[in-house]
């Protein structure tokens, strides 16, 4: 391991030094605590305007394009001066995920914000009941993502084999089934996931309640396309 810095990792290093001495004073952070909000956020803004809250961030984000390792000399020089400003939750916990994992959407809307220091984030990372971020006490609506992912695939499945004037009644069974099936099944774990609010008309989620009922008794409701299904497999060859 070379454990020199490169010209632009020193760079890095001295100017974020600079900015928290000169800032981060005791006299400052001192004041900083007696206030409400007990964030520095002028001395956050100041970071952001020298390019360093985004030093880890692609730059097509506005980020400065390097890696953990400038963002780990960033946070260093944090600590030498116990800066009260959200560098570990929001550059950490938040940006880095978000730049690694987060869809393309998700980059638009929260990176650019990071990195000009207006937005900030963080992690959840302990709840009631459970104090690892591994093992979680409290479950959520993946069975409804899983359910939708399911009903996009076989209408997708139905409308291909249709379009291209195929035979497609097994399909377009599967489809109507898992419309109808889960269907109603997201929807209604929508509606107990928003604390039962979902059945108030004043709350839009009542509406992918009722249309998905309707249009499930309308067009045919789980049961018929089971049995239509049975039918085709029992008369395969």
């Amino acid at each position: 391991m070379d454990f020199a810095y490169s010209e632009e990792q020193s760079a890095l290093r001295e100017l974020a030094r600079k900015i928290l001495e000169e800032q981060a004073t005791p006299e400052r952070i001192r004041e900083i605590e007696r206030s409400e909000e007990r964030l520095d956020l002028a001395l956050w803004r100041e970071l952001a305007k020298a390019n360093l809250l985004g030093a880890a961030l692609p730059e097509r984000f506005g980020g400065s394009g390097y890696g953990f390792f400038e963002l780990c000399l960033l946070l260093e020089e944090v600590g030498r001066v116990v800066a009260p400003i959200p560098a570990w939750p929001t550059l950490v916990l938040g940006a880095l995920p978000l730049a690694e994992f987060g869809t393309e959407e998700q980059r638009r809307r929260w990176l650019p914000g990071v990195a000009g220091g207006e937005i900030l984030l963080s992690a959840a990372l302990s709840e009631p009941g459970s104090d690892d971020a591994l093992r979680p006490a409290t479950r959520v609506a993946a069975d409804a993502f899983i359910d939708v992912e399911a009903m996009r695939l076989v209408l997708w499945q139905a409308a291909f084999r249709l379009a291209r004037g195929e035979p497609a009644t097994a399909e377009v069974a599967v489809a109507k089934y898992w419309a109808a099936e889960a269907g109603h099944r997201v929807a209604y774990a929508a509606q107990h996931l928003h604390g039962g609010i979902g059945v108030d008309v004043d709350y839009p989620v009542h509406r992918y309640y009722l249309w998905a009922r309707q249009i499930e008794l309308t067009l045919g409701s789980a049961s018929p396309q089971l049995e239509t299904l049975g039918r085709l497999l029992a008369e395969a060859p």
